[in-house]
């Protein structure tokens, strides 16, 4: 039936918005644990600008503290597109 069809549809559509939802909330979280602070939407909708100020800004700061990993900065920057050489 199309009713049928058209619940289908609603609860396929809302299930794929959910699992978006857990995606960003699972990418939020982890760029916080890394980065406290960061304005996680900005970083995930991909604003290269922001995205290399703030990874710069943070290679610079374990060079000073040690206390992230810089591998695990580096694996986030090759993650978002960054030239891991610079």
């Amino acid at each position: 039936t199309m009713d049928g069809k058209v619940q289908s549809t609603f609860w396929r559509e809302w299930k794929s918005k959910l699992e978006e939802q857990k995606l960003f909330t699972d990418q939020s979280r982890n760029l916080e644990k890394i980065m406290p602070g960061v304005d996680t939407a900005r970083f995930l909708s991909g604003d290269n600008n922001y995205i290399e100020d703030v990874v710069f800004s943070l290679i610079d700061g374990v060079k000073m503290e040690k206390n992230t990993s810089l591998k695990e900065v580096l694996k986030l920057a090759g993650l978002y597109g960054l030239n891991c050489s610079e």
